[in-house]
């Protein structure tokens, strides 16, 4: 009874079971099926509600800094934190992360840990039991879900002592990096068995000036060109890797923003076909707009939405080509759906 397999295997049952009896057979459906129209959505009205609260009797004090969905178990996301409000307690790590389940919003489902403030976080696209982080202080962390610690099985060693603002993982399923970007544009690309030091590393910035980096976006698919959005109000189309050495790795700087940049993200693939959607970028910042890009007319923006408060994040519909949502300062979300109005919501 005291074996550490059986400690094991009762975790990991009691988890199982846990989830079970949190799950609602009519969970599902619950949602009205949408008959989509031709622009993707019903001509009903679109209403938003508040469907689970997570930890709702035993609220967490810090700063939710990321929250990812797991790429494998759709029940699955993550929430990353800045470090506790209560410094004085020896009990609280910097870094936390906590993996939470749709079935069981009570409690975490597993939490993971780190001496550093935790910046960026996702899970591995294709090793569903690792979780990688980037921190304050500039390391790279990756979790073993499958590990009993809750400390990070691998970490880096910190990196020019800057904050990394973004991580993600380019490449097959057989062949990925890992990718992080640093608040000053140093790029640094790691091979996921050998993080002692990373494979390429390189320096945006030029002998006059950093690039100030706030957010980042790696294209669906793509392994080598990515966006950046920066402090400085710019928005900058980047490569890890060039043609020539002699060549820059910034390729093009575009804004209409007066704001630092506070979220970018490329359209999805909604299909296998190559989509007349491809290529569309959604920015938002802190001049209270929401900016829509191609590659095609990169120095201007296509369509520029004029917001009353700040826009923290604006994400693609997965499925409805014309459809993204926003969050924005005073704690709304919004769907918007350009087929059918560009300057209202839904």
């Amino acid at each position: 009874m005291a074996s550490s397999t059986f400690d094991n295997f009762f975790s990991q049952a009691s988890r199982l079971i846990e989830r079970g009896l949190g799950y609602e057979a009519d969970a599902i459906g619950c949602f009205e099926r949408f008959e989509a129209d031709e622009s993707g959505v019903t001509s009903k009205d679109i209403n938003i509600k508040e469907n689970i609260t997570f930890m709702k009797d035993t609220p967490i004090t810090r700063a939710i800094t990321n929250i990812e969905w797991s790429p494998q178990h759709k029940e699955l996301f993550l929430c990353s934190y800045y470090k506790s409000e209560n410094d004085w307690d020896p009990n609280e790590t910097d870094g936390l992360v906590n993996i939470f389940s749709t079935h069981m919003p009570e409690r975490p489902e597993l939490t993971l840990t780190s001496p550093s403030e935790i910046t960026s976080c996702i899970f591995h696209p294709t090793e569903s039991h690792l979780v990688i982080g980037g921190t304050y202080s500039g390391n790279v962390l990756i979790w073993d879900m499958r590990e009993k610690c809750n400390y990070p099985s691998t970490r880096t060693k910190i990196q020019g002592s800057t904050m990394i603002k973004g991580v993600s993982v380019v490449g097959t399923q057989n062949a990925n990096n890992i990718v992080t970007v640093s608040n000053n544009g140093i790029i640094c690309s790691w091979s996921p068995s050998m993080m002692r030091e990373p494979h390429k590393r390189v320096d945006l910035g030029t002998n006059s000036r950093d690039i100030p980096v706030h957010c980042i976006d790696f294209p669906e698919g793509e392994t080598n060109q990515f966006y950046l959005g920066g402090e400085d109000f710019n928005i900058y189309s980047a490569k890890i890797y060039t043609k020539k050495e002699s060549e820059p790795n910034i390729s093009e700087r575009f804004s209409n923003h007066f704001g630092t940049i506070l979220s970018l993200h490329s359209h999805p693939k909604i299909s296998e076909r190559k989509s007349v959607t491809s290529g569309f970028l959604l920015s938002t910042a802190a001049d209270w707009r929401i900016g829509l890009w191609h590659p095609e007319a990169r120095k201007d923006p296509l369509l520029m939405i004029e917001g009353e408060v700040e826009y923290y994040d604006a994400q693609w519909s997965p499925v409805h080509p014309s459809v993204f949502a926003t969050c924005n300062g005073n704690g709304q979300i919004d769907l918007w759906d350009l087929a059918k109005d560009t300057e209202e919501s839904c």
